[in-house]
C-alpha cells in the first residue's frame, strides 16, 4: 500500500492515466446464448445461473461422450493462466463433463460449496 502511494507521489501522471483507463472501460458483453441453446440448456442445473459466452469453459468435444464442448462453468478472464474455474455441481448426466473439465484443465483442488445452497433451493 505504501509503495503504491509513494509511486503516485513520484509519478504525477499515474493518477490521470488510471482515471482515463477507468473512464474508457467498457463492460464485457453479457450474452449467455451458448448456455441457453437447446443442446446445452439441459446441462444447466439452474437456468438462472448460466455462464457468459466470453468466459465459458470449452471442453474438447472430440473426447466428450456427448460430442459437446459445453459445461456450465466459467474460467477466470485469461484462459492461458487460469486461477480458478467455477462450475455447478454435476447432474447425473453431466458427471463425465465435470471430470473431463477437471482433467483437461489439470485442476489441483475441487471445493464443494453447493450443498448448503442446493438444500435451500426448491427441488
Amino acid at each position: 500500500m505504501w509503495a503504491y502511494m509513494e509511486d503516485h507521489l513520484r509519478n504525477k501522471d499515474r493518477l490521470m492515466k488510471e482515471w482515463e483507463a477507468l473512464c474508457s472501460y467498457t463492460a464485457e458483453p453479457s450474452a449467455v446464448s451458448i448456455a441457453q441453446s437447446d443442446a446445452n440448456a439441459k446441462k444447466n442445473r439452474c437456468a438462472q445461473s448460466a455462464p457468459y459466452d466470453h468466459s465459458s469453459v470449452k471442453l474438447k468435444a472430440e473426447v466428450n461422450p456427448s460430442r459437446s464442448d459445453y459445461i456450465n462453468a466459467i474460467i477466470e478472464h485469461d484462459p492461458r493462466m487460469p486461477a480458478y474455474i467455477a462450475t455447478q455441481g454435476p447432474l447425473s448426466h453431466t458427471i463425465s463433463d465435470f471430470w473431463q473439465d477437471q482433467f483437461e484443465f489439470a485442476l489441483m483442488a475441487v471445493a464443494e460449496e453447493v450443498n448448503a445452497i442446493l438444500k435451500a433451493l426448491p427441488q
